[in-house]
């Protein structure tokens, strides 16, 4: 029997909605509706503002002096900028290694790679001073030329040079009986080399790399035995001749004998061209 009351179509997409929604639809579209909870909703965004402002505010009062407001952010390690350490410091230090090459052996794809042996350097004194210099007088030649300075923590001694695989690499040992670090590094002017700008490392010194460190290791075979230079520039890709230019500049500027002496503190080996935190340290200042 009919009531007399005529009911609403019933929306069926409505219907089929969760429950959870279709209630705060309902609590929405009521909401709508109700002049006290609008003046609420209004009263609510407006202190969310105000609230906002006011952390701004004591973020700029209480900013302290050495942090800058901006976030940093690193990039990928390609296109990540180049970072210099401070040449103002009295001591810059080798790069801390994070991870071992020969740690993923991989026995079945064991293949035979490049290796660079090296003497990881800490700098001070007259060779930070030189350092200096070489940025002066960089910038007065072009960009990319400052660019080819070897990056801070990275400067060392090639030891070596060879081939071989991961697991003859994990092999590679260096006895410490009377092997001590660090050892002074003496220079003696430039190598004459074209291809960059190179310290020649004093004789007196490259002697006594030979004999208190190659020497001194095992299952070494092959490849060339060096001790003998430490890199500054290299032309890596650069236009020859305005590399040219920038090389004379830092010839002419740094006499080479103003360059003192630096400490070798670790005995490190790494894939040629990977990032030197890559390393397997054989021995350190220290042990």
């Amino acid at each position: 029997m009919s009531t007399g009351h005529r009911h609403a179509p019933i929306d069926e997409k409505w219907l089929d909605r969760p429950r959870a929604k279709r209630k705060s639809d309902e609590a929405s579209s009521n909401n709508k509706h109700n002049p006290i909870l609008l003046v609420n909703e209004e009263e609510d965004n407006r202190k969310k503002v105000e609230e906002k402002e006011q952390v701004s505010i004591i973020r700029k009062k209480t900013r302290m002096p050495d942090i800058d407001d901006d976030i940093i952010i690193l990039s990928p390690p390609s296109k990540r900028k180049r970072v210099v350490q401070d040449t103002n410091a009295t001591v810059i230090s080798p790069i801390v290694p994070t991870l071992n090459p020969c740690d993923d052996l991989d026995t079945a794809n064991d293949a035979r790679l490049s290796w660079v042996l090296y003497l990881a350097i800490q700098e001070e004194g007259s060779f930070v001073d030189c350092i200096q210099q070489c940025n002066s007088i960089s910038k007065t030649t072009s960009k990319e030329f400052q660019e080819r300075l070897q990056m801070d923590g990275t400067r060392h001694i090639t030891l070596w040079e060879g081939k071989m695989t991961k697991r003859q690499a994990s092999k590679m040992e260096l006895t410490n009986d009377d092997t001590s670090l660090p050892i002074p590094v003496t220079f003696s002017g430039y190598q004459p080399w074209k291809a960059g700008v190179y310290l020649k490392v004093h004789p007196t010194t490259q002697q006594r790399l030979k004999e208190s460190i190659m020497k001194k290791l095992t299952n070494l075979s092959g490849g060339k035995i060096k001790c003998d230079h430490l890199s500054l520039y290299r032309c890596r890709g650069m236009n020859a001749k305005v590399f040219a230019t920038g090389v004379k500049a830092i010839k002419d500027g740094i006499h080479g004998s103003n360059w003192g002496t630096v400490q070798g503190v670790s005995v490190r080996l790494k894939v040629v061209g990977s990032d030197y935190s890559h390393c397997r340290v054989l021995l350190a200042a220290g042990e």
